[in-house]
């Protein structure tokens, strides 16, 4: 077999399919034996690359050219999905953003090689009588140049998306995935009618065929990353409907408890009472016993209904777990914002500093202060806690979760405040000094409302 271009590059495309199936595909639950496969699909996708025939009359058509880097990319897809444990749906996208990757990363290098002119440099010295150092160097600077082109387009892409998919979720609008890949197909297909049916093309011309395929790929990145994200909103939208679900039952629970709780213990503390005077207890001893049912009694009276319920409800958690929890909080001026959406905001606000201060190994440090007043026309929420160790903030100023299992299901209750917050048009922010968490939340106050 004659050892041209096309054949070289052949093989050359069949490796960087199969570096950007492996990247891409690299977060993913593996089969047994993955180096094995790894191995085999790789030495079998390169021998067919290898020994695909190349027919003197037909190979440097566009049919035939684009027919067989097509059935060398479905190998490599086969062989990945081989490999990898993961849904049809989920591979065709990965499949369609490795081919983007390859085809986006060599019209840019194409588009690098037209502007400073290597392949006119190269074919001059190469025609020459000597190859003389500086086509040497030409060429190795060549192959830096691809190795870099192509290191960031596809780490690139893996950091912008492709590490988004994860695999407890389901990829929706797959249709729309169907879409791109026939973008892409179209764009490949169209390059090669251009190419083997024109190859005089002049410098401009060139830069413009470049210049609309490299658009045509970040049209496919861009609806492959609109899927990918829609497919996130819609899960994070699923998980938040389910804690507001959650929060407004426990609070219908709550509420009824912290009813019949008040109820039992006000008529305990008038038969305690009562039983006193007849037996002639001694007062230290009634108290005591009053002392033990005040636990459980309400003791918060913050005008506000909701809130007095998860307040009662986290104070005896706290007490259990010796945590201190003080209060001091005016919340007549919220009662616009509804009765769940308090019960859930306070109650993933306190459950987030309980866990941290139950870190805390200095008892005196054990302490949640949640201060609540009234600032001119807005309404100001603080609570600050004692934590331990560092605390990452990402986008939007949100605190990056540092657990590492089960990761995605966690910081769930921070996304919950926010989107209160939002929904009432407030304003939240979270600061971290001299191991101190600050949560604060400015509500525009309701000037209206009447204490309860």
């Amino acid at each position: 077999m004659e050892i041209t271009s096309l054949y070289i590059y052949k093989i050359i495309f069949t490796c960087e399919i199969l570096i950007a199936f492996f990247l891409f595909t690299s977060q993913m639950p593996k089969r047994k034996y993955c180096v094995a496969r790894y191995i085999a699909v790789s030495t079998v996708a390169i021998l067919a690359s290898t020994f695909y025939p190349l027919l003197q009359d037909v190979s440097y058509t566009w049919w035939y050219s684009s027919l067989m880097f097509l059935l060398l990319f479905i190998l490599c897809f086969i062989g990945t999905f081989f490999i990898i444990k993961i849904s049809f749906q989920k591979l065709f996208i990965i499949g369609v953003a490795a081919y983007t990757a390859q085809h986006l990363s060599y019209q840019i290098y194409s588009l690098l090689c037209f502007v400073f002119h290597f392949d006119e440099t190269l074919q001059t010295l190469y025609s020459s009588d000597i190859i003389d150092v500086t086509f040497s160097i030409i060429l190795v600077w060549r192959i830096v140049i691809t190795v870099i082109v192509y290191a960031l387009v596809y780490v690139g892409i893996f950091n912008i998306f492709i590490s988004k998919i994860k695999d407890e979720t389901e990829i929706s609008n797959f249709s729309i995935a169907i879409v791109s890949a026939l973008i892409l197909l179209i764009d490949i297909v169209a390059n090669s009618i251009v190419v083997y049916n024109d190859d005089n093309h002049n410098l401009v011309t060139s830069i413009i065929i470049c210049a609309y395929n490299i658009l045509s790929c970040l049209m496919v990145f861009f609806i492959l990353y609109f899927i990918i994200n829609i497919r996130s909103l819609r899960y994070e939208l699923l998980v938040k409907s389910m804690l507001l679900n959650q929060a407004e039952e426990k609070y219908e629970q709550s509420k009824a408890n912290y009813e019949s709780i008040n109820i039992k213990v006000h008529d305990l503390k008038h038969q305690i009472r009562q039983f006193g005077s007849q037996k002639t207890l001694q007062k230290e001893t009634i108290d005591e016993i009053e002392n033990m049912i005040q636990i459980y009694d309400s003791t918060m009276h913050t005008n506000n209904k909701a809130i007095d319920i998860i307040l009662v409800e986290k104070k005896m958690l706290c007490n259990q777990l010796k945590v201190d929890l003080k209060v001091y909080a005016d919340c007549s001026r919220l009662n616009y914002i509804s009765d769940v959406d308090l019960y859930s905001l306070f109650g993933n606000a306190i459950d987030n500093a309980i866990e941290a201060v139950s870190k805390v190994s200095d008892p005196k440090k054990k302490t949640i202060n949640l201060i609540v007043k009234n600032v001119g026309d807005f309404i100001s929420i603080v609570i600050e806690n004692y934590f331990v160790g560092n605390i990452l903030f990402g986008e939007n100023r949100m605190p990056i979760t540092t657990k590492t299992i089960n990761k995605e299901n966690h910081g769930y209750g921070l996304k919950s405040i926010q989107s209160i917050v939002d929904k009432y048009a407030g304003a939240l922010n979270i600061d971290f000094k001299n191991d101190v968490f600050k949560l604060s939340i400015l509500f525009k106050a309701n000037n209206d409302s009447s204490a309860d």
